[in-house]
Parts: C-alpha cells; sequence; structure tokens
C-alpha cells in the first residue's frame, strides 16, 4: 500500500496534490462541496499516481483508415 504512494513522483503529481490541497483549503473557508470533491478526487489520484494527465487513456488509431484515407 505504501509503494504507490511513496514512489514515482514527477512534476504532474506534486502539480495535482498541490492544486488538490488549495481546492480542498478554499472549500473548507467557502463551505462549497463541489470544490472539495474536485479537489479530494485531485488528492487521491495525486496520491495513487492515476489519471489521464499522462496521454495513458489516448484511443490507438483505426486502423482500418490509412494515411490517404484522412487527408
Amino acid at each position: 500500500m505504501k509503494k504507490p504512494i511513496l514512489s514515482d513522483w514527477n512534476v504532474m503529481r506534486i502539480i495535482r496534490l498541490v492544486l488538490g490541497v488549495l481546492a480542498i483549503g478554499t472549500s473548507i473557508v467557502q463551505h462549497d462541496v463541489l470544490v472539495g470533491s474536485i479537489g479530494g478526487l485531485l488528492v487521491l489520484q495525486a496520491a495513487f499516481n492515476t489519471s489521464c494527465a499522462g496521454g495513458d487513456c489516448a484511443l490507438p488509431p483505426d486502423k482500418k483508415t490509412t494515411s490517404s484515407q484522412r487527408n
């Protein structure tokens, strides 16, 4: 359980963590549940290193079309 949280930290992961903590702090001050939920999501994404920020969720190109058909 500690390995995904403590290893492989990069710039985008730190940015997600900082933005999430700032959003949670803002939601506490302004009593805004939606902003707090988004902040919680960002913190969880940073903690477990899951998201589409690195382009991991992109679909592969369609194999049926060729380069001449796309133009």
